[in-house]
């Protein structure tokens, strides 16, 4: 079995949302931002809610690509903005990892779960923005009052996924609003002390 430490964001991610291979159409057309096609599909009864052979629905395969427009298109004609693919995860979860800002406020604004952990890992989507590096998507989050130290399935807050990758910014951002550090029998001594002082 992995150690907790060790399984990050990017193996949940890979596990559950692999990105599309070999993708349906309406899939395709999303991801890579073709609206006309978009369009012709749904006009031709397209199901929004289908899960590609990666357990996408179109909506996260346009999300992770940071389709915007392809995004919008798909919502204004029904396709659920609360949807989650195979492995539980929202379109705001796919727009936080892959740091596309315009995606999630889209999002945000049209009532999504900004704390959801209903997914297999239990992360929140400040754990994924937070990980991969997503200084922007972090400060938008907790604009919008994401909450800092909740634990994902391996207890581990958003602070403490960032320190195991020493993302300096994050930390410090992190750590200026509130987040806790873990203590050094949990993390280790030389993470223990970059949390505590990611600047030094």
């Amino acid at each position: 079995m992995l150690s907790r430490v060790c399984v990050g964001t990017m193996v949940i991610f890979l596990l559950y949302w692999s990105p599309p291979g070999h993708a349906d159409t309406l899939h395709e057309a999303a991801k890579t931002g073709r609206l006309d096609a978009v369009k012709s599909l749904l006009d031709k009864g397209a199901d929004l809610a289908a899960l590609n052979e990666d357990g996408e629905t179109p909506l996260t395969a346009a999300a992770l690509a940071g389709q915007t427009v392809a995004v919008t298109l798909l919502v204004a004609r029904g396709a659920d903005v609360k949807g989650r693919n195979k492995g539980g995860f929202t379109v705001l979860h796919a727009a936080a990892y892959a740091g596309h800002a315009g995606i999630v406020e889209f999002v945000i604004d049209r009532g999504i779960e900004i704390d959801d952990q209903a997914n297999k890992a239990e992360i929140t989507p400040l754990h994924a923005a937070a990980e991969q590096d997503n200084l922007d998507i972090v400060k938008l989050l907790i604009e919008h009052g994401a909450r800092i130290d909740l634990k994902e399935l391996n207890g581990w807050t958003p602070v403490a996924r960032a320190t195991f990758k020493a993302h300096k910014e994050v930390v410090k951002l992190l750590r200026q609003h509130g987040a806790t550090c873990e203590p050094p029998n949990r993390v280790g001594e030389r993470n223990y002390r970059f949390c505590m002082n990611p600047g030094g």
